[in-house]
């Protein structure tokens, strides 16, 4: 056909460093070049979702390798493994001519007995302990103004506790305004936060997951009878992810996504 250069489909795959990739059932055999950030800024790879601008303050980034290939008259077919397993489409986006097909790394589940690799489990613990401070924030929700003091202060907290400039700070300010105007209430119990799964970007790059359950009440009124016990006011569960990096300093909190069940 003689179609105009112009008008075939250029195609970017973006995969975890070493993943075999196939297009149209044939294997692509040359050299990938490194995926950078730009490459995965605002992508469906868990970096991308996270954001990946913090990375460039920091040694550590994910390692992905991309390839491009050019020539297509219509929308190929493409499927990426890893060491023999099959790896799940992130996004599939096509912007005219130009197709850029992503692939995500599946998270490896916990084991029955916990994470056993000490630098892993001490990503964990560092991911449970934001996920805790996280919760423990938003439940002193700002009540529209009704709970500023107490609702700006453990806003500070926050902020103070994350690297400046990373997706996680970023995202906590960006939040300001929900935050804001989200019900408080007195006391919160995390019911459950259990470590479910792990994905390794890196040496020194990792994703962690973790299932919740928590529990919010309120004081009782001063005239409440003496055994009385508080009702819980709300109980959300959900799933919350976060994304560490290494470095002498310990584990740094880059990203989080908490996704809240319906």
């Amino acid at each position: 056909f003689n179609t105009p250069d112009e008008c075939r489909f250029t195609l970017t795959v973006i995969v975890p460093r070493g993943a075999e990739v196939t297009v149209n059932g044939k294997t692509l055999t040359s050299a990938p070049a490194a995926a950078s950030l730009a490459d995965l800024e605002g992508g469906g790879t868990l970096p991308g979702l996270y954001g990946t601008g913090g990375f460039a303050h920091c040694s550590v980034t994910p390692a992905f390798d991309k390839y491009t290939v050019a020539g297509f008259l219509t929308h190929p077919v493409v499927t990426a493994t890893l060491n023999g397993t099959a790896l799940p489409v992130a996004a599939d986006r096509t912007d005219g001519y130009f197709i850029t097909c992503e692939f995500d790394i599946p998270a490896t589940p916990a084991p029955e007995g916990g994470i056993t690799d000490a630098s892993l489990a001490a990503a964990a613990d560092a991911a449970a302990d934001f996920a805790g401070r996280y919760f423990s924030y938003t439940a002193k929700g700002g009540d529209m103004g009704k709970n500023f003091t107490a609702f700006d202060a453990a806003y500070g907290e926050m902020l103070a506790s994350l690297t400046r400039d990373t997706p996680a700070y970023t995202k906590l300010m960006e939040g300001y305004a929900a935050a804001y105007r989200a019900p408080s209430y007195d006391k919160l119990e995390t019911e459950r936060l259990s470590i479910t799964g792990y994905t390794v970007y890196a040496d020194g790059c990792v994703g962690i997951s973790a299932e919740y359950s928590l529990a919010f009440s309120n004081e009782l009124p001063a005239d409440a009878p003496a055994d009385a016990a508080p009702e819980v006011a709300q109980r959300t569960t959900g799933t919350i992810s976060v994304m560490l990096t290494s470095s002498a300093s310990g584990w740094t909190v880059m990203g989080f996504v908490d996704r809240p069940s319906a």
